[in-house]
C-alpha cells in the first residue's frame, strides 16, 4: 500500500517516495520520525539491559558477550577497558595482591570510604554511586586517578594512594622517586 494508509513505516516511506510534496507527506514525515524515536529508545533501553547484564557478571565472557552483540553501543569504551582490565598480565597479580591487602589493612569506615569516592567524583573520575562501597566503578576511577598520580596502578586504596588523595585535597603534590 503506497497511501500510508496502514500507518506503518513501509507505507509512509513508500508514500513519501511517491509523494514526496504531497498532501499528506508532512504528517507522513512526522510518523517516520515518532517510528524511528521509539526505534532508538527501545534500541537504547536493549544495549542498557545488555550492559547491566555484562556488569553483573564481571566477567571477561559478559563483557566480550556485550561488545558482540552492541560493537558500537553506548558502553563499548567501558566494555572495552574492563577487558582490558580483566586481560592484565598475570605479572601484576602479585602488586593488586599487595595493594587489596594494603587496602583491607587501612580498614576504612564507609564514611571514609564515601569521602574517597566523593573525592574521586570532585576530581572528575567516575566512581559511580557514593555508598561507601569500592565496586567495580570505583576501582575503575582509582586505577584512573593512580595512573594520573604516577602512583602504582592498581584499583586499590594503598596506603600511598590515600595519602595522595588527601594531599590533593590541599593542592599539594608529593614527588616520588
Amino acid at each position: 500500500d503506497e497511501t500510508g494508509g496502514r500507518g506503518d513505516e513501509p507505507g509512509y516511506r513508500a508514500y513519501l517516495g511517491r509523494y514526496p510534496e504531497g498532501q499528506f507527506a508532512a504528517l507522513a514525515r512526522q510518523r517516520l520520525a515518532a517510528i524511528e524515536g521509539e526505534r532508538v529508545a527501545a534500541a537504547t533501553a536493549l544495549d542498557r539491559a545488555a550492559w547491566d547484564r555484562a556488569l553483573a557478571t564481571e566477567t571477561l565472557a559478559g563483557f566480550q558477550a556485550y561488545l558482540a552483540a552492541y560493537p558500537e553501543g553506548a558502553f563499548k569504551a567501558e566494555a572495552e577497558a574492563r577487558i582490558a582490565e580483566l586481560t592484565e598480565p598475570a605479572e601484576d597479580t602479585a602488586a593488586i595482591d599487595a595493594a587489596r591487602a594494603q587496602e583491607e589493612a587501612l580498614g576504612l569506615p564507609q564514611i571514609r570510604a564515601q569521602l574517597v569516592e566523593l573525592r574521586l567524583r570532585e576530581m572528575g573520575l567516575n566512581p559511580g554511586v557514593v555508598d561507601g562501597e569500592f565496586d567495580a566503578d570505583t576501582r575503575t576511577a582509582l586505577r584512573a586517578y593512580q595512573e594520573n598520580a604516577g602512583l602504582g596502578v592498581t584499583g586499590y586504596l594503598d596506603r600511598a594512594t590515600a595519602v595522595q588523595l588527601l594531599a590533593d585535597s590541599f593542592g599539594i603534590r608529593i614527588e616520588r622517586q
